[in-house]
């Protein structure tokens, strides 16, 4: 997993400036374990609720979900040192053990339960995974 975010870190200094991408945040892999989940659920990508409140402050500890450049100390992720990679890793690994966005993914876990796997098990854990990384505001439709 960490070589995939290295090469996502890497690469989201190529986006376009004016695009909606939240620049100064991780870029997420996994909701979960990808390599421990029996079933995975898709989505398009990460909501920017991951990183912001309803005001689009940044989320600070205890609250906060997933790295930023402000929480890692750096100033732009051509920074980030495998340590960094690491914490990113282990934030999308362990998602559903933290603080999860359940007003998004319980619903969605309700429908996963009828396969017998759930975001929130340990024996039979499902993963959510985006087709793009990177968390957007406003979060696309």
């Amino acid at each position: 997993m960490d070589d995939i975010i290295r090469a996502l870190v890497n690469y989201s200094q190529h986006l376009p400036v004016d695009s909606s991408v939240l620049r100064w945040a991780s870029p997420i892999v996994a909701f979960g374990d990808p390599y421990r989940a029996r079933i995975a659920t898709l989505g398009l990508n990460p909501s920017n609720r991951e990183f912001e409140d309803r005001k689009g402050n940044e989320l600070q500890d205890p609250v906060r979900r997933f790295p930023t450049l402000n929480s890692l100390g750096i100033v732009d992720w051509q920074e980030a040192t495998d340590s960094h990679i690491e914490l990113i890793a282990t934030a999308c690994r362990s998602y559903f053990e933290r603080k999860p966005f359940d007003k998004w993914f319980k619903p969605l876990d309700s429908i996963l339960r009828g396969t017998g796997a759930s975001f929130y098990s340990q024996t039979r854990p499902a993963v959510h995974l985006d087709l793009v990384p990177f968390a957007t505001n406003p979060t696309w439709g």
